[in-house]
């Protein structure tokens, strides 16, 4: 799908980030030529998010379309096992966290509902603590609104921590996001060193079965500590390649905590991941467990900004975003 230039706002728009603008030709729309541009809408996402045309059933009611500027701001958490979703953005035809949310708030609140998530999770990526916000009608009982969604979703996703914001303002900048307003994300990254992995953790839990010196791992963890250039650990697509220019993020800690018997997992605590950051660095602490980088590797690596250099990606299942940290939730 082409997407249109980017455009930045100079006052009365969102001052985080270049707006994407985007609409997708839905083949059940009224207007048979062309995109229907009756209610295209700006967003300001990390990653982009697609906009649903207005003259659309079920969306089409003009009774019922909220507009941008009305209404109250929801925010929740949500935890989901990623191995059926093709990640947290909607995709046409796939299901995503996303698309699954989006279409049973709409059907619960009667109106079209798009729902923002802090951070865009891979497919087969798992979530403990994803936080997600969206605008709609002030309705005062949250507890039963949540009640409700949790017995329209399938077993594998549930959402959590329903809240009411403030009164949606004019001037985004003033509004709770949930991208905007995260100050730390923590993700782990589970794995085992045993001869045989136990088949109940085979969608959770990443199989190391070569030989693992834990205590090299846990020295090639200081490496990443710090603000860097984290190219060489970006897995880049064309879209990324367009919307993460900044690619210096900072990692607070990588602690590997040991679960039980031979199960462990490496617990990060950043200001943000680019594109596949958390699989490609772990990827690269396996290496040089099993001694095939040394600590200078890691380094030289690191410092090349050179995605070449650095080993693929470890395996989705094994990654979940287990909070997203803010000042006031």
């Amino acid at each position: 799908m082409a997407r249109s230039p980017s455009f930045t706002f100079s006052s009365g728009g969102c001052l985080h980030k270049s707006f994407y603008l985007r609409s997708r030709r839905l083949k059940s729309c009224s207007r048979q030529t062309g995109f229907c541009n009756f209610f295209q809408v700006c967003v300001c996402l990390e990653r982009g998010l697609q906009t649903f045309c207005s003259s659309t059933s079920p969306w089409c009611n003009p009774g019922i379309r909220p507009r941008v500027t009305e209404g109250f701001r929801y925010r929740l958490r949500v935890a989901y096992d990623g191995t059926d979703f093709s990640g947290w953005q909607f995709q046409e035809k796939r299901r995503s966290v996303q698309g699954v949310l989006e279409q049973v708030l709409s059907k619960r609140l009667n109106r079209s509902i798009r729902i923002i998530g802090a951070g865009r999770t891979d497919s087969g990526v798992h979530a403990r603590g994803q936080v997600a916000h969206f605008d709609t009608v002030s309705f005062s009982d949250c507890p039963h609104l949540e009640y409700t969604l949790n017995r329209m979703l399938s077993g594998d996703i549930r959402v959590y921590d329903l809240q009411q914001k403030e009164p949606i303002s004019s001037d985004p900048r003033n509004n709770w996001h949930a991208i905007f307003s995260a100050r730390k994300k923590v993700y782990s990254y589970r794995f085992s060193i045993a001869k045989e992995l136990d088949p109940l953790e085979r969608r959770f839990r990443f199989h190391f079965y070569r030989r693992c010196n834990l205590e090299r791992l846990y020295d090639a963890t200081k490496v990443f500590l710090g603000t860097h250039d984290f190219t060489s650990f970006c897995s880049r697509n064309t879209e990324m390649k367009e919307m993460e220019k900044n690619m210096c993020r900072t990692i607070y800690r990588i602690d590997l905590v040991h679960e039980s018997g031979d199960s462990y997992r490496l617990e990060y605590e950043l200001n943000g991941a680019l594109y596949r950051m958390i699989r490609n660095i772990t990827s690269s602490l396996f290496f040089v467990a099993s001694d095939e980088l040394t600590l200078d590797d890691l380094n030289e690596i690191l410092h090349a900004k050179d995605r070449r250099r650095a080993p693929k990606a470890a395996p989705a299942h094994g990654l979940c975003l287990e909070r997203v940290i803010y000042d006031d939730y």
